[in-house]
């Protein structure tokens, strides 16, 4: 790693637009003083946005994304719901 340079990694289901750079910008802000610790916990825990500038987009890299093995409408459920065709369209 670069001096200077941070890695985060952030683990999640799912992610509100912008929220990740929140969290980053917000723990940067700490790291450097700016912002009191209580005051970024605070924000984290309670779901509001967390206080701080935004992280820099360019600095900030997804490295990876997966697709869970979930299907919220069980068979029983497709199976019963109304207007639904029962075969494909396109037969």
């Amino acid at each position: 790693m670069a001096p200077g340079r941070v890695d985060v990694r952030l683990t999640g289901q799912r992610f509100g637009r912008y929220q990740v750079r929140y969290l980053v910008g917000g723990a940067v802000a700490v790291a450097r003083g700016e912002l009191p610790e209580e005051a970024f916990v605070a924000g984290a825990g309670a779901g509001d946005r967390v206080p701080g500038d935004q992280g820099a987009g360019p600095g900030l890299t997804l490295w990876e994304s997966s697709i869970l093995e979930f299907d919220p409408f069980p068979a029983a459920v497709r199976a019963a719901a109304a207007g639904v065709p029962r075969q494909p369209p396109f037969i």
